[in-house]
C-alpha cells in the first residue's frame, strides 16, 4: 500500500525543494522515515503474510503423513514455548486442532499438550467458547503434560517472549540434545522485521541486562519475526 505514495513524493519534492528550507528538513525527514522504517516494515508484513500460511499447512501435512504412519498409538503434540493461559497463544493450540481435524485426522488419533500448567483463573477466551474442547488435555485445567519419547514438539511463529522469535539458534540446537528435527519449512525471500525501532532496540541491547529500558524502549535482542515451522521427535 505504502508503494502508491512514490509517484506522489516524485511530483511534489520538486516543487517545493529549492522554495523552504523547511520543505527541504520534512522531505529528507519523510525520506529518511521511509527508507529505513516504513518500507522495511512493509516488506516483512508482505513476505511474512505470504510465507505463513503455507508453511502452517506444509507442516500440517507433515504431521499428518507422520501420524498416519504410525496408527498403533494417539500421538502427543506440543506446541514449544507456547502459554495456554494467554488469549493469542492460547488459540494457537485452537487452531492446530482445528486444521488437524479439517485435513482428516480424528481426535483419537492425536492429543494436543502443554507442558505449561492450566488453572482455574487462566484468562484464556477459549474457554469461554462454545466449542467442544474436552477432546484435547491442553485445553482441560489440570497440572502440566510432560513431553515423552516419541512425542511432537513444533515451534512455530507464535512461540513466546522468552525465546524471542524462533530464529534463536541458540534455542532451536539445544532441543537437538533431546529431539530430532524431522521437519521445517524454508522461507527463502522472507524479511525480518528490520524497521527503525527494531535498529534502536538492537543497539540499546548492547551490554544491556534482561528487563531493562531506555526511553521506553525494551533492551532486549531484535524482534526478527521468521514464519518458518520446526517439528521435533522426542528422543
Amino acid at each position: 500500500m505504502y508503494i502508491f505514495t512514490i509517484p506522489a513524493l516524485f511530483y511534489f519534492v520538486p516543487q517545493v525543494w529549492n522554495k523552504k528550507i523547511i520543505w527541504k528538513i520534512l522531505a529528507l525527514t519523510a525520506g529518511f522515515l521511509f527508507i529505513f522504517d516504513t518500507l522495511p516494515f512493509s516488506l516483512h508484513f508482505l513476505t511474512y503474510a505470504k510465507y505463513l500460511p503455507n508453511n502452517f499447512n506444509k507442516t500440517l501435512d507433515f504431521v499428518i503423513k507422520d501420524i498416519k504412519s504410525k496408527p498403533d498409538k494417539r500421538a502427543n503434540i506440543f506446541l514449544a514455548e507456547t502459554e495456554i493461559c494467554g488469549a493469542n497463544q492460547a488459540w494457537a493450540y485452537f487452531k492446530f486442532s482445528e486444521f488437524l481435524l479439517y485435513k482428516g485426522l480424528t481426535a483419537e488419533q492425536f492429543d494436543l499438550k502443554s507442558n505449561q500448567k492450566k488453572t482455574p483463573d487462566c484468562d484464556s477466551s477459549i474457554h469461554d467458547t462454545k466449542v467442544s474442547l474436552d477432546r484435547f488435555t491442553v485445553f482441560q485445567y489440570g497440572p502440566a503434560s510432560k513431553i515423552a519419547k516419541g512425542d511432537y514438539l513444533i515451534v512455530t511463529p507464535e512461540i513466546t517472549d522468552e525465546i524471542k522469535n524462533n530464529s534463536n539458534k541458540d534455542y532451536l540446537e539445544s532441543l537437538n540434545n533431546e529431539h530430532d528435527l524431522v521437519f521445517r519449512t524454508r522461507s527463502a525471500f522472507a524479511f525480518p522485521m528490520l524497521n527503525l525501532k527494531e535498529i534502536i532496540r538492537y543497539f540499546l541491547s548492547v551490554g544491556a541486562s534482561p528487563g531493562q529500558k531506555l526511553f521506553g524502549v525494551s533492551q532486549k535482542r531484535p524482534f526478527m519475526r521468521w514464519p518458518d515451522f520446526y517439528v521435533f521427535i522426542h528422543k
